[in-house]
């Protein structure tokens, strides 16, 4: 199935260092979507028996990074198809965790499509696009589709974490995570998602949802 991939894929100059910093890292962490010998997943890792964790979408990279850090002994999958925030992410990167972290700068749900099923032990996706102008919702990355897929790949008891600070957007993703057989959790309504978890730190897109007055929310399920 082909997915488009909507929004701006570049925007601010990007510093000389930074630049050299992303031609060092992206060659030796970039996922090539056509190499499919053994399996796409079969080899990218030295670890391949470790929990792989997912995270679409991870803007500038503060809560991937983040993670890397404090999860030593996990493998890393990172989509995002905005091209400051590879570069960013890139250059913040160690190059000792070169060989545990992979990234792709298209629509996720081709590698999750590629994805072995129950690979996933946590999956991130952090204040998404609402889109929220009615003709554009259908652009939305959190619908049923994407659900009943991540359902697929994630293993029994994996974690999903969703946030958002649009209002409309966070209903639509609660009723549809809470509704479907897969997915169990703590939380039943919007006043139930107002704390974040505490494994997440505040990134930029964040720090701007708050700054300008918005409520965040946050979900965290189980899966069955």
């Amino acid at each position: 199935m082909d997915y488009k991939v909507y929004g701006r894929r570049r925007s601010s100059k990007i510093s000389k260092r930074k630049i050299e910093n992303f031609n060092r890292a992206y060659p030796k962490i970039k996922i090539n979507i056509s190499d499919k010998k053994n399996g796409i997943f079969s080899h990218i890792f030295d670890y391949p028996k470790a929990d792989l964790w997912l995270e679409v979408g991870f803007g500038m990279g503060e809560n991937l990074i983040h993670q890397i850090e404090m999860n030593p002994d996990v493998n890393f999958i990172g989509c995002e198809p905005y091209f400051n925030g590879l570069v960013s992410f890139s250059s913040a990167l160690k190059e000792e965790d070169y060989s545990r972290v992979r990234v792709f700068c298209e629509d996720a749900r081709l590698i999750i499509n590629e994805l072995p099923d129950e690979s996933l032990s946590k999956v991130f996706i952090l204040f998404p696009d609402p889109w929220p102008k009615e003709k554009h919702k259908k652009r939305r990355f959190v619908q049923i589709a994407v659900i009943d897929l991540l359902a697929k790949k994630l293993t029994q008891k994996a974690k999903l974490l969703i946030a958002s600070d649009d209002l409309n957007y966070f209903k639509d993703i609660l009723i549809s995570v809470l509704n479907h057989k897969s997915f169990v959790s703590k939380k039943e309504n919007i006043s139930d998602c107002i704390n974040k978890p505490a494994e997440l730190i505040q990134t930029r897109y964040e720090k701007k949802a708050i700054e300008k007055g918005s409520e965040t929310y946050f979900l965290e399920v189980e899966k069955k």
